[in-house]
């Protein structure tokens, strides 16, 4: 097994194939012939949850599919930040 590899124990964003929303995916480790270990989250389990990674919030362990993106927008590589201003800025009229 390939203990080196930047995903592994971590929470991150997954497209999968035939699937049109973006998952939350635990990947646990990464095997032999490049394939990922992964848990997903049940249903009714909350987002800002899924961050403690307990064993009653994820379901079985599973090979993630061929043809699955991970972190499709880099948010691993990119700060992404908070934008502050008014979107209601733009049409409104000085006075």
């Amino acid at each position: 097994m390939i203990a080196d590899d930047k995903y592994n124990d971590e929470l991150i964003f997954v497209k999968m194939p035939n699937v049109r929303k973006l998952q939350w995916i635990w990947v646990l480790r990464k095997t032999d012939n490049d394939r990922f270990v992964v848990r997903a989250p049940k249903i009714n389990i909350l987002i800002k949850n899924l961050k403690y990674k307990r064993e009653k919030d994820f379901k079985d362990e599973m090979l993630l599919p061929l043809g699955s993106i991970i972190d499709p927008y880099g948010k691993k590589t990119k700060k992404w930040k908070k934008n502050k201003k008014n979107k209601y800025r733009k049409t409104m009229k000085k006075q």
